[in-house]
């Protein structure tokens, strides 16, 4: 301890030492936080694409609805193969 007291490089040191030891735990913590979250840019994905045909869908029914009642409305086919097989195979 009367090294640290006396000896600015013996601060200096230590000082380093700190520091590194801080940025190494760091470092350990943003490893471990990244590797825990891998699969939920995924699972943001598939929430993400849902939330987006269902707007799709509202949309289509809202102009279903407006339309006229009779031979004129359009019939509806799901053009969104890729979406609609993402929540059948979510791997």
């Amino acid at each position: 301890m009367k090294l640290l007291q006396r000896s600015l490089v013996a601060r200096i040191v230590a000082s380093l030492l700190a520091i590194s030891a801080m940025a190494l735990i760091s470092i350990v913590v943003t490893m471990a936080v990244a590797g825990g979250s891998r699969g939920d840019a995924a699972a943001l994905n598939v929430a993400g694409s849902l939330r987006m045909n269902t707007y799709q869908i509202v949309a289509a029914l809202q102009r279903y609805e407006r339309t006229p009642r009779g031979n004129s409305r359009p019939r509806f086919a799901c053009s969104c193969s890729a979406s609609r097989n993402a929540w059948r195979n979510p791997s």
